[in-house]
């Protein structure tokens, strides 16, 4: 059958067993994932474990990227939920990394940490500085460069999002940035981020843009080490990525790794040099 329609009232007019065949064994293939800028690159990363659980929470890591024991190692965690098996995980495995957790929903103030070497702050992540009612709540936004200035850090070994479409907003703010004007001197070692796509057709535009932010990723020597499609989560759609003719197809939602093509300069280089190389 000629996949045709680009919005998520196609897959749903699908029969059932269809559908569920979709869901649970579609792959995104080599062609759609070169137009999204999501190559899986085998060699960037020689090391790949899991954190945390093995369903929802828990995330693919280069841990041969992070710092060497002897070194400080500084990790950002937006958006937790109530899940922290990720986080728990990872200080377990690495005692000389400290991470900072962020998330304005679920009710906890700042400060109330939850482990020694995991700090919590009622804060979200966005691109732009701000505060907004969600629930009759207000919750404070901060960008990426607002928070780490706050905390007085320079350089993140990892910046894991999981933010409901917010990650569009921060990737284009840090692209547009004047302090990392260029994407190939963020001083982000490894991203890992949950990618969300609208799978209406009307947002072409908004996609559009969001594969731009991708490419400029790519541009900057982000290389994809990990790629998966949120399976229980999503389901399989085709995307207009260049026009009305050129569609991408997997599920809306992709839980993708990025680290950075020249990690060895983390630990050799301060963001000055590179900037002046």
């Amino acid at each position: 059958q000629e996949l045709s329609r680009t919005d998520g009232s196609y897959y749903r007019s699908l029969p059932l067993l269809q559908r569920i065949h979709d869901r649970m064994f579609h792959t995104m293939s080599d062609a759609s994932a070169s137009l999204m800028h999501l190559n899986l690159d085998t060699s960037a990363c020689d090391s790949m474990s899991r954190y945390g659980h093995w369903d929802d929470g828990g995330w693919n890591l280069c841990a041969s990227a992070l710092p060497p024991p002897d070194q400080p190692c500084v990790v950002y965690s937006f958006g937790i939920n109530k899940d922290t098996s990720f986080e728990f995980d990872f200080v377990r495995r690495h005692p000389h990394c400290t991470i900072y957790a962020f998330d304005p929903s679920i009710g906890r103030e700042t400060g109330d940490d939850f482990h020694p070497r995991i700090k919590f702050f009622n804060v979200g992540l966005g691109g732009k500085a701000k505060t907004e009612e969600v629930n009759g709540v207000i919750w404070k936004m901060m960008t990426l460069a607002g928070v780490m200035s706050m905390l007085g850090h320079e350089w993140l070994d990892v910046l894991k999002m999981d933010i409901e479409r917010s990650e569009w907003g921060v990737l284009g703010d840090m692209v547009s940035s004047k302090k990392w004007v260029h994407v190939e001197l963020w001083p982000v070692t490894q991203i890992l981020a949950e990618l969300h796509f609208s799978p209406d057709a009307v947002q072409f535009e908004e996609n559009a843009r969001n594969v731009d932010l991708l490419g400029a990723l790519e541009k900057g020597r982000y290389r994809v080490f990990n790629r998966d499609e949120n399976r229980p989560f999503s389901y399989p759609i085709n995307i207009n990525v260049l026009d009305n003719s050129t569609h991408a197809r997997f599920h809306y939602a992709l839980e993708v790794g990025f680290v950075h093509g020249t990690i060895e300069q983390r630990w050799t280089t301060s963001p000055l040099q590179l900037e002046q190389q």
